[in-house]
């Protein structure tokens, strides 16, 4: 019997660890550190095949409409203020703004006939691998120092192994942890990998981390263990521990910091920039944006930004610590309204996989938990980070496809059956 091999599941395990080990590849091959944004540019002549041929299999997210606005009000901002380039930094800073929505319907399209099922205890098999390797490396670093520690807080060194922050490896845990949720009825001792994963995380010593380890057991006890919905009240009984570890991030960049703090700056003037640029913004790559700092944005010298720490020209490191305030100050409060409106829509989207999954919805709740906690202390649905969560999102929602269309291919033949019926009858 000969053997076929799965070009998709191949593909599939391709993006798995070049996602989680980018930024080695790109070390040793500079190019590869554009990958997030290459399968974002492959979704336009997707998405453009797809509309434009009859016969095509169209999956609706129902986002566009809310992400077209968003950007059409960024991009009057970038014509009338005129304050970056705008084909040298306002368009590909527009392709990093939507880029996540791209990488989102790429999984969509691509894997929309990838039988999740069959495939899942091969996936568990390379998550179990990556895990274990994570988990021996952070005892190897503890115990012998084979890779330098990124700071240290608490007297602890916090541990980022081989990638450039801690916050690299809390993102590729939760990403792990994301895909463990979605294939549990396949995964062999899920609960034991999950605890060591998120041990991992929280030798990297930030409190996101610790934020994304109660997100993720709070969803499964709701939903694996006790069987039951996830809602806003689910969270009530551990509202003290959620206080507590978001008071501790706002005590130190707000508080402590005080106007020396680039994140609380940059949101403060957010709503500044946003009200001296009503109601469209000051336009894409000139605020709170990867592209604002590489082309540094004369906003930063107009109020002042420059003289805070880590947001001057000559050391820029802090510019993109923020997702909202970038959201706000680049397409205005029209902008904003828009952006919140796609993300509630692409909630609603989540929760109906529920109807298909208990773990498929289980795994879209961890990860649009985990881009809710990211969005609080990084760019989160820009950052590079984020695609790999979108990419398997993606792969997840595209279920809801193959159950529609069997439901119409099971309606036809009734309908068949139904017709013959009655043509016997006559």
């Amino acid at each position: 019997m000969k053997y076929r091999v799965d070009r998709k599941h191949l593909f599939f395990v391709f993006l798995f660890y070049t996602f989680l080990f980018n930024e080695p590849l790109a070390s040793i091959i500079p190019f590869w550190g554009y990958e997030d944004e290459l399968i974002a540019i492959c979704a336009v002549p997707i998405f453009l095949f797809v509309y434009y041929r009859k016969n095509s299999k169209k999956i609706s997210l129902g986002v566009l409409p809310y992400i077209t606005c968003f950007v059409v009000c960024g991009v009057l901002g970038s014509l009338i203020y005129s304050y970056q380039d705008f084909f040298r930094t306002a368009l590909p800073d527009i392709l990093i703004c939507i880029k996540f929505w791209l990488c989102l319907y790429f999984g969509m399209q691509v894997f929309k006939n990838y039988d999740l099922n069959k495939y899942s205890y091969r996936i568990s098999l390379h998550i179990k691998l990556v895990a274990w390797l994570f988990f021996f490396l952070s005892i190897l670093n503890y115990s012998f120092g084979m890779f330098s520690f990124y700071d240290h807080r608490y007297g602890i060194g916090a541990n980022s192994l081989f990638y450039s922050h801690p916050s690299v490896l809390i993102s590729h845990c939760s990403f792990l942890i994301i895909l463990i949720l979605g294939i549990l009825p396949k995964f062999k001792h899920p609960l034991f990998y999950i605890i060591i994963i998120s041990i991992t995380m929280c030798t990297s010593l930030r409190s996101k981390a610790l934020a994304n380890a109660m997100i993720f057991a709070i969803i499964y006890f709701f939903v694996v263990v006790k069987k039951e919905g996830f809602s806003a009240m689910s969270l009530i009984p551990f509202a003290p521990l959620i206080i507590f570890i978001g008071w501790a991030q706002i005590e130190f960049y707000f508080i402590s910091l005080g106007d020396t703090s680039a994140r609380s700056q940059l949101l403060l003037k957010s709503f500044v920039v946003a009200k001296d640029h009503f109601p469209i913004g000051s336009g894409f790559g000139t605020y709170g944006s990867y592209y604002s700092a590489i082309h540094y944005s004369p906003l930063y010298y107009q109020y002042g930004l420059n003289r805070i720490y880590g947001m001057s020209e000559e050391f820029r490191s802090f510019i993109c610590d923020s997702f909202w305030p970038m959201i706000l100050a680049q397409s205005g409060f029209i902008g904003l309204i828009f952006y919140v409106l796609g993300v509630y829509r692409f909630f609603v989207r989540l929760t109906s996989l529920k109807e298909i999954s208990k773990f498929y919805y289980c795994s879209a709740l961890g990860a649009f938990g985990y881009l809710l906690v990211d969005s609080t202390a990084a760019t989160a649905f820009v950052h590079p980070l984020s695609m790999p969560i979108a990419s398997w999102v993606g792969i997840l929602l595209s279920s809801l496809y193959r159950v529609s269309a069997d439901n119409g291919n099971h309606n036809r033949e009734l309908r068949k059956e139904k017709d013959a019926a009655l043509s016997r009858c006559v």
